[in-house]
């Protein structure tokens, strides 16, 4: 990059008087006067020397790229932005004709062989900032929780299950692209913005789709804090701090105007939040890495110094001085050769402070343990809302531990704080995992039945032969009580680990297995088995009803007739078979696999 500071023009302290100056002085020129030919000067910041200009010519106007907004298309004609391009983090450089503001770069082509902008025209930004809220809400596609999970292991994954259980959406629903607009029949798709993530490039690597979807791009964090960072003026970079404390990450893009202590800025959503409440953070720009498709600006983050109150269509508006609510969260990892603590104070939009949350943990996971084999992870966590305290704890073996406890706790915090059943606002939470190496499963191997005929009163008693990946195969003893009033027939025994309970119960209960009250829904995430159960069960062919997440036992006819119709609560559905009795064993490691028999209660003598 010397040779781009080499060539750089420093913006002077006049020019930076002018352009920081209060709105009333800065005139705006709206997108239908400008002609194709005109030339305009923008405004940046390439390197640590601060902003500077760089000129543009205009290709074309947009008309109509949104109800009432167009789009402007220029040619960046600087040999420093033809070096790089136009880069992410640029988002929001103001771009001006004759000292007039006409916008801010909001959108470039990938791969493009000349470094043309797609720019935001400036009267569409300030409309963020005049209390207009119609129409400023982007469409975005949501946050898909499930997909941070490491696919191999989604099967198996007991907070993936409690979603489905609570029918959470697995993946965002077809939601438009970060599409702004059409040029000669290309789209306009909005810059990614670069949010720094600490941690290993193999974590990076794999959120990296999940993030792309929300128009973000991770890079590697710089490590510190910038002492103060740059002057907030128009071409300076700008940082949404998503998660301080011990650990940052931060989206940054650059200031497109300032007026006094409101400044608006990026020319394009960062999430399509609306109306919001975000820490803004001062930064300082390093450098601009250059790529053959899109290159992007590495950004150290510093002290926060204001609010983010919009996160609209057309960019975000922000308050100098002012301060945004955060959410603690409190980390806590152990295993072999650590014990360590972090603080974080999250972004309180959901569901993003969710995936924020989890990323962090996550991040902090792969700078902490560094591994590369198979690990047992022990997972305790405590949630506290505006009305009760959840405690949720999970065993788990993977071969991903930063990207799976990540993708874990991401889906657990969105079932429960981003539910259809009530509004609840999560106030803290508190993980603590620990980790040991090595392969942490035992597999079901056979099950096996002291006697295949009981008596009312008896117990089936079980014997389950568990292999784990080395070593001897460990035997250990359920028993199921049968009730004195049990009626002579068949049971059905399943043994299993918690995630083949957890599947087969749904699929025995059916529609009426799905919570209807948030309360029902906190009592089912607490109750869940953690993976390291071992379950056995009793299933006689009795039918029964599911209703609100509950088992309702047999009932006479008339009743469950009108059960079924879904008026008492919520919809309702016929169970095949009926739970006679369950039990369960807590094992030192997830447990896997599924075995069925049958066993004939018989009154009298069970020998006869």
């Amino acid at each position: 990059m010397g040779r781009l500071v080499a060539r750089t023009t420093i913006l002077s302290l006049a020019a930076f008087l002018v352009l920081a100056g209060p709105a009333g002085a800065v005139e705006t020129v709206p997108a239908h006067e400008l002609e194709r030919g005109d030339t305009l000067i923008g405004y940046t910041t390439l390197s640590p020397d601060g902003v500077r200009s760089f000129d543009l010519v205009v290709a074309g106007v947009v008309e109509a790229t949104a109800p009432g907004r167009d789009l402007i298309v220029a040619e960046a004609l600087d040999p420093a932005i033809q070096d790089v391009g136009i880069f992410q983090g640029m988002s929001g450089s103001p771009v001006y004709l004759d000292g007039r503001l006409v916008g801010a770069v909001a959108a470039a082509w990938a791969f493009a062989k000349r470094p043309m902008a797609a720019v935001t025209p400036i009267d569409d930004m300030l409309e963020l900032t005049s209390g207009r809220v119609d129409g400023s809400r982007a469409e975005v596609e949501p946050f898909a929780p499930l997909d941070l999970l490491p696919e191999s292991e989604r099967a198996n994954s007991r907070a993936a299950l409690l979603a489905r259980r609570a029918e959470m959406p697995s993946r965002g629903s077809a939601a438009p692209r970060r599409v702004l607009g059409s040029y000669r029949g290309h789209d306009i798709t909005a810059l990614h913005v670069p949010v720094s993530v600490p941690g290993s490039p193999g974590f990076r690597s794999a959120i990296t789709p999940s993030l792309e979807r929300l128009g973000l791009t991770p890079v590697a964090a710089t490590g510190g804090a910038a002492s103060g960072g740059d002057e907030v003026v128009p071409g300076s970079p700008i940082g949404v701090q998503l998660v301080g404390g011990d650990y940052r990450l931060s989206a940054t893009g650059t200031v497109t105007h300032r007026d006094g202590d409101t400044l608006v800025a990026f020319g394009h959503p960062l999430f399509g939040a609306g109306p919001t409440a975000m820490p803004l953070v001062a930064a300082t720009v390093l450098d601009v890495v250059p790529l053959r498709s899109v290159s992007f600006r590495l950004t150290q983050t510093g002290d926060v110094v204001g609010n983010v109150v919009m996160d609209g269509a057309t960019g975000i508006a922000g308050e100098l001085g002012a301060s945004a609510p955060t959410i603690p969260v409190r980390l806590a990892l152990s295993g072999p050769g650590f014990d360590e603590a972090y603080g974080l104070d999250v972004v309180a939009v959901r569901p993003y402070s969710f995936l924020f949350a989890s990323l962090a943990a996550g991040s902090a996971v792969s700078e902490t343990y560094r591994t590369s084999g198979r690990t047992s992870v022990r997972l305790d966590v405590q949630i506290e809302t505006d009305r009760e305290s959840i405690s949720y704890r999970d065993v788990f073996d993977t071969g991903e531990p930063a990207v799976r406890l990540g993708g874990e706790l991401a889906t657990l915090l969105n079932v429960l704080g981003d539910s259809r059943l009530a509004e609840r606002s999560i106030r803290s939470v508190d993980i603590a995992a620990d980790f040991t190496e090595g392969w942490g499963w035992y597999l079901i191997e056979r099950v096996r039945a002291e006697r295949a005929v009981v008596e009312p009163g008896d117990d089936v008693v079980l014997h389950v032969v568990l292999k784990p990946w080395r070593g001897e195969p460990v035997t250990r003893e359920l028993r199921l009580p049968v009730p004195a009033s049990a009626s002579e027939g068949e049971l059905l025994v399943r043994v299993g680990g918690a995630s083949e309970y957890h599947e087969w119960d749904a699929e025995r209960l059916g529609a009426g297995a799905a919570p209807r009250t948030y309360e029902r829904l906190v009592e089912l995430v607490e109750s869940s088995k953690p993976g390291s159960t071992l379950v056995g069960q009793a299933l006689s062919g009795r039918r029964s009803l599911s209703l609100a997440g509950r088992e309702v036992h047999p009932v006479p006819g008339r009743a469950a007739l009108a059960m079924g119709g879904g008026g008492a609560g919520g919809p309702a559905d016929a169970a095949e078979m009926s739970v006679v009795s369950e039990t369960e064993l807590s094992m030192d490691r997830e447990v896997t696999g599924f075995h069925e028999l049958v066993v004939r209660v018989k009154s009298g003598p069970s020998g006869e």
